[in-house]
């Protein structure tokens, strides 16, 4: 109950940042073609994410929309939480600490965003099904029942489906297999630990087979330190969870040579204690430990492949049920300082589900709490943009010089893409403007759109302006060139395929222009205005 009393306000969300891309975008997902959603990428994009588990779940939130999406997400919190709570019985031997930790992970600030964010969704599966590989493993470890721990088998399978960060339930059952409180014989350990392995290899390669592979591992010195870096900060957050953003900038950014040196040397020091302490550790401090450490440091070693913001508060979904068993074996029974830290982390709890409601608060927050980040001024600009109105084109106007004026020394594919978006987003600021068009349908906007192609060649919405702006322009043949680049890059872009709609309408191709009015439909179907075109043409 105090779970949904918390994360209640969620259900009355609408989508948020990404979920627009991810659900309204995902055409196996609306059409409920349960084939596509067990074998092709996750989300139907061209990625390399294979997620077959947390696909079937979205679907069948998606019928009911973000309100359907976010009563799962709170479900399978909760479930979390009590299997967090069944583990916690058995390693710290007093149900009320049991129960602090539980409430400690359910109420902890940084699972706000994968409980309330609907494209954060596969972490809590994930985490789910990750704590039940746990809790079956430990208790065959100590030697209840007879029979190897077959269900483990199906809880490690349901992690490595349900998102890629599951891999680091095969480590957990490793390291407590082997751990001080396991009395099985070493053949038995040795099967169970084999059995995990060979799991993992399988569904790795079923992985590749439906959605290819990339690397996501670094090779060189930078990457090496950002790890050490990456998984520090980690730790920091959970015990001090601020800022709550997803925008934070990579910790290796602060400092230079001799403190990456530092912070890799601290990382090897602490692999290296633990690895000799090990055999030495009673089972409650070594699960605890392991379910904290082991996760974040995968999700550190593949800090490179994540993006520009790689410290984010679902990378540490998982991870909070080891913390959250760490802090309650600390403490023991001083309940006044427990209750106190659930308090605490509750009432910001609280405070921070508001901020995923809608886009809206959602980017208030973040231009609050990263006003250095190009992204997020972008982001702002987008919104603003969106109102129509002269007071909304001034706005966005002003976030997007802002984010062309920062990270004005970057040369990145991050920092340029976010230069494309903000010349773009001017340039349309201009196209909107009644007061503006008969400068910006010559030449001038033409140009604007150019560069910001010319800044990043990937940038879809970049090219669909760039032919909107030469189609303006009795500048067909470029148009259509440039629609269907956009297209090549993003094949479930319903702008390109309506504004290359419009361009074969206008050139009297009208059997091309329906099949263009009816792909755009097809990928957002609330766009009215082609609704309203194939109508006219029927």
């Amino acid at each position: 109950m105090l779970a949904l009393a918390v994360h209640g306000p969620s259900l009355s969300g609408a989508w948020v940042y990404d979920d627009w891309n991810n659900f309204d975008r995902n055409q196996a997902l609306r059409t409920g073609d349960w084939v596509g959603l067990v074998t092709r990428p996750y989300y139907g994009h061209d990625t390399t994410y294979w997620r077959p588990v947390t696909s079937l779940l979205m679907a069948v939130g998606y019928l009911a929309g973000p309100l359907g999406m976010h009563a799962i997400a709170i479900a399978l919190h909760v479930l979390t939480a009590g299997v967090l709570a069944s583990i916690g019985r058995r390693l710290l031997g007093d149900p009320r600490l049991a129960l602090c930790a539980a409430l400690l992970f359910t109420l902890h600030p940084l699972q706000v965003e994968s409980v309330a964010w609907a494209s954060a969704l596969p972490s809590v599966p994930c985490a789910l099904f990750t704590l039940l590989t746990v809790r079956s493993v430990s208790i065959w470890s100590t030697g209840e029942g007879d029979r190897p721990p077959w269900p483990a088998a199906a809880w490690l399978l349901g992690a490595l489906l349900s998102k890629e960060a599951g891999v680091a339930a095969v480590p957990l059952v490793i390291a407590i297999v082997f751990g001080a409180g396991c009395s099985r014989p070493r053949m038995a350990r040795l099967a169970v630990s084999g059995l995990a392995i060979l799991l993992a290899v399988l569904w790795f390669a079923l992985h590749v087979a439906m959605a290819g592979y990339r690397p996501v591992l670094g090779d060189d010195a930078a990457w090496v330190a950002g790890t050490a870096h990456m998984w520090f900060g980690q730790i920091a957050l959970l015990l001090v969870p601020w800022p709550l953003t997803p925008f934070r900038a990579h910790p290796s950014e602060i400092g230079g040579p001799l403190i990456d040196l530092a912070v890799v040397l601290a990382l090897i020091a602490c692999i290296a204690f633990a690895c000799a302490r090990w055999r030495r550790l009673a089972q409650r401090w070594q699960i605890a430990g392991a379910l904290t450490a082991l996760p974040l440091l995968l999700a550190a070693v593949t800090h490179a492949a994540v993006g520009p913001h790689p410290l984010t508060d679902r990378y540490m979904y998982g991870s909070l049920g080891g913390f959250a068993l760490l802090v309650a074996a600390l403490i023991g029974r001083r309940f006044v300082l427990l209750g106190a830290l659930v308090l605490a982390y509750g009432g910001m709890t609280v405070a921070q589900v508001r901020v995923w409601q809608d886009d809206r608060a959602f980017v208030s927050h973040v231009c609050r709490h990263s006003p250095n980040d190009a992204s997020v001024h972008v982001l702002a600009g987008n919104l603003a943009l969106q109102s129509g109105d002269a007071a909304g084109r001034t706005t966005a106007r002003r976030e997007f010089e802002t984010a062309l004026g920062l990270w004005s020394e970057r040369t990145d594919d991050f920092a340029e893409r976010q230069r494309a978006a903000a010349i773009a987003g001017l340039a349309w600021c201009d196209f909107t403007d009644p007061a503006r068009a008969a400068a910006t349908l010559g030449p001038s906007l033409i140009e604007r759109f150019r560069r910001a192609v010319n800044h990043h060649r990937r940038y879809v919405p970049a090219w669909v302006g760039l032919g909107v702006a030469l189609n303006l322009n009795a500048r067909f043949d470029e148009a259509r060139m440039a629609f269907e680049t956009a297209l090549a890059l993003d094949p479930m872009c319903p702008e390109a395929w309506f504004n290359l709609g419009r361009l074969q309408l206008d050139l009297g191709q009208c059997d091309a222009a329906c099949e263009s009015f009816r792909a755009a439909v097809r990928c957002k179907p609330d766009l009215e205005v082609a609704h309203e075109l194939l109508a006219r043409l029927r």
